[in-house]
C-alpha cells in the first residue's frame, strides 16, 4: 500500500505544476504577460501550498480512537475534493475574469489567481503531511532517528512536479484548449481518489464506498462539462457586441499562445450594414487583435499598409526583405507579388496554418522559417536590403527583442544600404515609456525616421513606425500609387504627412536597453496596462476564454 500511495503522491505533485502552468495560460488573455501575473501565481500557489501542509497536519493530530474517518479516507478524499473545487473553477471564470480585470488588472489578477487554483491546490497538498502521518502509524517508515518518511514524500511529490510541467508544456498546451486541459486536470485527480478507493487496505468498507461515490460524480462533472463546453463558452453561436455580430471561425493551440480566427458582421438591418470596409475576418491572438482582413483580401488594419508603404517608398529597389513575425501573412504576399524576395521568421507554426487557412497566404511563394527571432538575426545567412520587424508578445513588444544586442544583430542582417522598419505602439500618456526603445535602437542605426499618425484629438494610443538607417540617408519616401481601403485613408494620410520630430532632450532620460539589464517589463507596465484594459472594453469576452 505504500508504494500505491507513493504513486499517488507523484501524480498529484504532477497535478500541482500542471495546475500553476495552465493557470498562466488562462489568465493571459484577461490580465495579459507580465511581472504581476507571475508573482501572483507564485505567491498564491506558495501560500496555497502552504495551508495545505498545515490542514494536513491538523487532521493527523486527533488521536486515533477519537477520528471519525481514517487517514487513508481523508489522504484520498483530497484528490476528488480538489477536482470538484477545479470544475467549479472552470465554470466560474469565463463569467468572473472579465470583470475582475476591468476592475483592476493587478489586484483582479490576484482575485483571479484565487478563485481558479487557490482552493484546488490546498487540498491536494494537504496529503502530503497526510502521508506521513499514515507511514508513521503503520510503522512503515525508516528506523527511529531518520526522518519518518517525510523526505521521501516530498521527494516523490517535488519529481511528480517536474514531470507534471513537462507533460503540460508538451503533451496539453499544444493540442487542447487550456480550459479543457483543466478540466482533464480535474478529472485526473477524481480519477486519484478512484485508483486509491479501489487498491487500498486501510479503508473500512463504508468509506470506500463513499469514495467511489465521490469520484465518480467528481469525474462526471468534468466530463460533463468538458462535452458540453462549446455550449457553455458560446462557441457555436454568433455573438453581439459592440454594434456586431461575432462569430468564432477555429481555434487553434499552441506554445505561443491561443489563436482564434472571428468574423466579424454588421447586425442585420442596422444603418452600418452597407459599410464593407468596416468587417472581415479577425485573427486574435490571446486577447490581441493581430490583424483584420475585408472579404476582398484587403487588410483593414493601417499597421499592415504603413509597413509595406515604407519599405517600398524608402527602398524602391530592394530585391531582399526579411520580415521577423508573420501575422496574417499580408504583408509578405504584397511584397512578392511586386517581385520582392521575401523570407519571414515565424516562432508559432500555427500563425502560418491561420495565415494560409483564412488570409490566402501560399507559402509557395514565400519562403517561411519557424524559428524564434533572435536566434535567426544572430546567424543571418545572408544580407537583406529591408528587415521589417512586427512582433508582439501579450500586451506588448518582448523585451528580449528591444536590446542594443538584438538590434546590431538585425545591422548585421542589413547589406550597406539596408534599413529596419519597426512597427511598435505607445500609449499617448506614457510616452515616456516608448522612449526606451527610440533611444535603444538610435545607439545602433544612425539614422532614425518617425512616423505616426498624430497625437491630436485627445487620442490614448497611437501605432509608431521607425525607419532605421546603415548609414546616414536623404532617401525621400515615395509612396507607391495603390489603392486602399477608404476606412484606413485617413488614417494612412497622417502616417505619411510627413516626418514626427524625436524629442532628443527627452531621450537623454531614457534608458538603453541590454540583455544583461533589461527592465523594459517594469518601465512599460504602466502602457502594458493600458493596452490590456482597452482590450477587455473592445472585444466579447467569450472570446477570451482559451
Amino acid at each position: 500500500m505504500q508504494r500505491l500511495y507513493l504513486v499517488l503522491i507523484f501524480l498529484t505533485g504532477a497535478i500541482t505544476l500542471a495546475m500553476e502552468l495552465l493557470a498562466s495560460r488562462i489568465l493571459n488573455p484577461y490580465f495579459g504577460v507580465s511581472l504581476y501575473i507571475w508573482s501572483g501565481i507564485l505567491s498564491i500557489t506558495l501560500v496555497a501550498l502552504a495551508f495545505g501542509y498545515y490542514l494536513g497536519g491538523h487532521f493527523t493530530r486527533t488521536p486515533r480512537a477519537a477520528r471519525k474517518r481514517t487517514l487513508d479516507f481523508v489522504f484520498l478524499l483530497m484528490p476528488t475534493l480538489s477536482g470538484v473545487l477545479v470544475v467549479g473553477s472552470c465554470l466560474l471564470y469565463p463569467k468572473v475574469f472579465h470583470t475582475l480585470g476591468s476592475a483592476s488588472l493587478v489586484f483582479g489578477a490576484y482575485a483571479a489567481c484565487m478563485l481558479l487554483i487557490f482552493f484546488p491546490l490546498i487540498a491536494v497538498s494537504a496529503m502530503n503531511p497526510l502521508l506521513v502521518a499514515i507511514q508513521m502509524e503503520r510503522a512503515v517508515a525508516a528506523p527511529s532517528g531518520s526522518d519518518s518518511g517525510s523526505g521521501l514524500v516530498f521527494f516523490i511529490s517535488t519529481v511528480g512536479s517536474v514531470v507534471g510541467v513537462s507533460l503540460t508544456a508538451f503533451a496539453l498546451i499544444p493540442n487542447l484548449t487550456n480550459f479543457t486541459s483543466m478540466l482533464l486536470v480535474a478529472a485526473t485527480l477524481s480519477g486519484v481518489t478512484l485508483v486509491g478507493a479501489l487498491r487500498s487496505d486501510g479503508l473500512a468498507e463504508g468509506e470506500r464506498k463513499q469514495l467511489l461515490l465521490a469520484s465518480a460524480l467528481g469525474m462526471g462533472a468534468a466530463v460533463l462539462l468538458v462535452a458540453f463546453s462549446s455550449v457553455y463558452l458560446k462557441k457555436n453561436e454568433p455573438i453581439t457586441f459592440g454594434g456586431r455580430v461575432w462569430t468564432l471561425e477555429r481555434e487553434y493551440t499552441s506554445f505561443f499562445g491561443n489563436t482564434k480566427i472571428l468574423s466579424m458582421a454588421p447586425v442585420p438591418g442596422s444603418p452600418d450594414a452597407a459599410l464593407t470596409d468596416t468587417y472581415g475576418t479577425l485573427y486574435y491572438n490571446d486577447g490581441i487583435t493581430m490583424n483584420i482582413v475585408d472579404d476582398r483580401g484587403r487588410s483593414l488594419t493601417p499597421f499592415t499598409w504603413a509597413l509595406e508603404f515604407l519599405a517600398r517608398g524608402l527602398r524602391p529597389d530592394a530585391e531582399r526583405v526579411l520580415m521577423l513575425g508573420l501575422g496574417a501573412g499580408i504583408i509578405p504576399m504584397r511584397l512578392e507579388a511586386v517581385g520582392v524576395d521575401v523570407d519571414v521568421v515565424e516562432i508559432n507554426p500555427n500563425s502560418v496554418d491561420a495565415a494560409v487557412d483564412f488570409f490566402d497566404f501560399d507559402p509557395e511563394q514565400v519562403n517561411v522559417v519557424v524559428a524564434d527571432a533572435r536566434t535567426f538575426v544572430r546567424e543571418c545567412p545572408e544580407p537583406y536590403d529591408v528587415v521589417l520587424l512586427d512582433m508582439s508578445h501579450g500586451d506588448g513588444l518582448p523585451e528580449y527583442l528591444l536590446s542594443i544586442e538584438f538590434f546590431r544583430d538585425v545591422r548585421r542582417c542589413l547589406t550597406e544600404d539596408g534599413i529596419t522598419i519597426f512597427n511598435t505602439f505607445a500609449a499617448t500618456a506614457h510616452l515616456d515609456d516608448y522612449d526606451h526603445i527610440v533611444k535603444t535602437l538610435g545607439s545602433v542605426f544612425p539614422n532614425l525616421r518617425m512616423y505616426h499618425d498624430g497625437l491630436e484629438d485627445g487620442k490614448l494610443s497611437i501605432s509608431i513606425y521607425l525607419a532605421a538607417f546603415q548609414r546616414e540617408d536623404v532617401t525621400r519616401l515615395r509612396l507607391p500609387a495603390d489603392p486602399v481601403p477608404p476606412g484606413m485613408v485617413p488614417t494612412l494620410q497622417k502616417v505619411f504627412s510627413g516626418e514626427r520630430p524625436i524629442d532628443m532632450a527627452r531621450l537623454e532620460r531614457a534608458e538603453i536597453l541590454r540583455d544583461e539589464f533589461n527592465r523594459f517589463s517594469i518601465l512599460n507596465m504602466a502602457s502594458d496596462e493600458f493596452f490590456r484594459e482597452s482590450i477587455l472594453s473592445t472585444l466579447p469576452p467569450e472570446f477570451l476564454v482559451n
